[in-house]
């Protein structure tokens, strides 16, 4: 955990440093946080870029997750502007707000974003801090986002990541896109070698339509379907 020295004395290298906001103080992530979001948390990020020359550029970025407490959201910017003052004022501000997040702030995660339910303060306890249970998210975009474990979260315009624990399922809608496809198939990779997973859960593949096999029953019985053939699906 960072103190608040640390926390001034950032920018010195090229790189992303992250810190989530916790009782008015930023507290600084992990390697493993990295491009993960509690929706009930807010962060600061700073983006380190080294120019020609040699020179550091930096960019901060202060992101307010949508049930986020205004204590944070509030916090979050004052300590944003804290840390630009520290740094002499060079560095460039974002207000990055979850779902509407700049260009700028994308750029930084090539693998993409990810939100997860929860927050620091919000009560829910962080999937990190419990046993293992199932969870399910929704690949939209750039952005993967953690959904209702039920079948009224499918819809066929997206790719649907279920993590089982030993199993993590891939359902993808008949009318995903590529971008979809291809950031589910990173979040998939991403999931199964973390910590909790370490490259042992088996990955499976299903499809829009199918039904059938032991496969797509376990699937939609995480998802409360005791019958996939039963279940509807929404359109894109």
């Amino acid at each position: 955990m960072a103190s608040a020295n640390d926390f001034f004395d950032s920018g010195k290298e090229p790189g992303v440093e992250t810190w989530r906001i916790e009782d008015f103080k930023p507290v600084k992530q992990g390697p493993t946080a990295f491009g993960k979001f509690y929706t009930g948390d807010s962060y600061i990020i700073l983006h380190t870029k080294q120019a020609a020359g040699g020179k550091l550029l930096h960019d901060i970025h202060f992101w307010q997750g949508k049930e986020s407490t205004q204590d944070e959201t509030g916090a979050s910017a004052i300590l944003a502007e804290q840390l630009d003052a520290a740094m002499g004022g060079a560095p460039k501000e974002f207000r990055e707000v979850q779902g509407s997040e700049s260009p700028e702030f994308l750029q930084i995660y090539k693998g993409g974003i990810k939100y997860l339910t929860g927050g620091a303060a919000s009560g829910f306890h962080h999937h990190e801090d419990a046993p293992h249970k199932a969870a399910l998210y929704q690949a939209k975009g750039v952005r993967v986002t953690e959904v209702p474990l039920s079948t009224t979260s499918l819809n066929s315009g997206d790719v649907f990541i279920l993590d089982g624990g030993a199993k993590i399922y891939v359902w993808t809608g008949t009318s995903a896109s590529p971008l979809e496809k291809n950031k589910a198939l990173t979040q998939t990779i991403t999931l199964r070698d973390d910590k909790d997973h370490q490259g042992k859960s088996q990955v499976i593949h299903l499809e829009e339509g199918d039904v059938e096999g032991e496969d797509a029953a376990s699937f939609f019985a995480a998802l409360g379907a005791s019958d996939p053939k039963s279940v509807t699906i929404a359109s894109a």
